[in-house]
């Protein structure tokens, strides 16, 4: 690919999330936490006739998020609140499905 090349590839996905690193030539990914597996990378690189260029998928069981809060309290300490509460509300639900089959 030429230089022109890759930055038309690298601004084909909004976002920022792949960026053309001209000193070195290559293309990297600059911002995994924006991209939306949409497959619009993979089409814009056939279709400028280089297929097979990048491979993009989701991991399996992984996710990216990110956890913005007022500073009051640490970022940490949000997700573990937030998880606490997920948990009371799973174990109420399971309690719930437990006694509608037991009727």
């Amino acid at each position: 690919m030429t230089d022109a090349q890759r930055d038309e590839w690298a601004a084909s996905t909004p976002g920022g999330v792949f960026a053309h690193d001209a000193a070195a030539r290559s293309l990297t990914v600059a911002a995994p936490e924006r991209y939306t597996f949409d497959g619009e990378c993979v089409a814009k690189a056939a279709a400028m006739g280089f297929p097979g260029l990048v491979t993009a998928a989701p991991v399996p069981g992984e996710f990216i998020f990110k956890v913005e809060g007022t500073g009051a309290r640490p970022a940490a300490d949000v997700v573990r609140a937030a998880l606490a509460v997920l948990d009371g509300k799973l174990r109420g639900l399971k309690r719930a499905l437990d006694e509608e089959a037991d009727e």
